[in-house]
């Protein structure tokens, strides 16, 4: 049983059963193990100001809490897919 493990974790394992006597030895197969990290919080979405008028451009910032593998973000403007120029910052 593997506890309390990181994502550096994550790879092929296997087991090898051995004995004595008569000497023994059978491999098992690879297994790939992946370990996630969920993200904790939700993501936090910043803005310049609380309101803007018509032809303004918005200018806004998610961030989101670590996870493994990393959190694809989608914008959505009243529920629905937005179309937005992102400046991702890595």
């Amino acid at each position: 049983m593997l506890r309390n493990l990181e994502f550096q974790a994550s790879g092929f394992y296997s087991c090898e059963v051995s004995t004595e006597t008569p000497i023994y030895t059978k491999p098992s197969n690879d297994q790939e193990l992946t370990v996630v990290q969920s993200q904790r919080n939700a993501p936090q979405l910043l803005t310049a100001k609380p309101a803007y008028k018509v032809g303004e451009t918005l200018e806004a910032n998610c961030t989101s809490s670590p996870a493994r593998p990393t959190a694809h973000v989608t914008w959505l403007v009243n529920g629905k897919p937005a179309r937005v120029n992102c400046k991702h910052k890595g």
